[in-house]
């Protein structure tokens, strides 16, 4: 179990959170990101969850558990999925608030890579996603949609707001090359986090090619110099 976990203050504002229909379900799903995983997945199974969760309460009901478990996924705040008829679940949003899990060991439980849980088609999943880099085709692709191919499902309402700003303060260009150097570069777990360092960095020095160096800074003269040069500008010009 990982010794600690990040939590958002943007939960407050959060409509998930404050639409779930009682405080034990509130409770419960700030108790998942605790229990899950480096890559965010857990056990289905309410008497896995109460021995995690609440190892010393044995009046904690399984069926309030699965209660509550239904209730995130019909939110898609969890994905549910199966694996040699044994029941898993994965949190679509935890690569998005949790930094540092590469530090953890790696997670011993296979991955989502089903197309369908529960009859229903299951969002992308972030760490088994097809991806196309075709630019011609992502050129004229808005920034959430860019962010649906790329990485899944928009996780949240602070994401969400966070893809709106860039889109409005970003050159439209510089969206598709962002998200495509983030792919060409192997081993990048928080894929949002760097989208929007390299879109930081090319609104401030422009867009650039991986392993292109930034522009050298322009020369700053000092006090002394600029006085200099305003006296020498003044002597010019008196002598037109």
């Amino acid at each position: 179990m990982p010794k600690y976990r990040q939590l958002h203050t943007k939960i407050i504002d959060s409509f998930d959170f404050n639409d779930m229909p009682d405080d034990f379900t509130r409770v419960l799903w700030l108790l998942l990101i605790v229990v899950v995983d480096s890559e965010g997945r857990g056990i289905n199974n309410p008497a896995w969850l109460r021995s995690k969760m609440f190892p010393l309460r044995q009046d904690i009901e399984l069926k309030k558990i699965s209660a509550a478990m239904e209730w995130l996924e019909k939110r898609t705040m969890l994905i549910s999925y199966e694996h040699d008829d044994k029941k898993y679940f994965y949190i679509p949003s935890f690569s998005e608030y949790q930094s540092g899990t590469y530090k953890e060991g790696k997670s011993y439980l296979p991955a989502p890579n089903l197309q369908q849980t529960n009859g229903e088609v299951s969002p992308p999943q972030y760490n088994t996603i097809q991806h196309n880099t075709d630019s011609t085709q992502d050129e004229n692709l808005s920034l959430v949609c860019l962010y649906s191919k790329y990485i899944g499902e928009v996780p949240g309402m602070y994401v969400a707001d966070e893809i709106g700003l860039y889109e409005k303060e970003c050159k439209h260009e510089y969206l598709a090359p962002a998200f495509e150097q983030m792919i060409s570069k192997k081993g990048v777990r928080n894929k949002w986090q760097y989208v929007k360092a390299i879109l930081d960095d090319w609104r401030v020095n422009g867009m650039r090619q991986p392993g292109e160096k930034k522009p050298e800074p322009t020369s700053v003269i000092g006090f002394e110099e600029c006085l200099q040069l305003e006296k020498t500008n003044a002597e010019r010009y008196a002598n037109v």
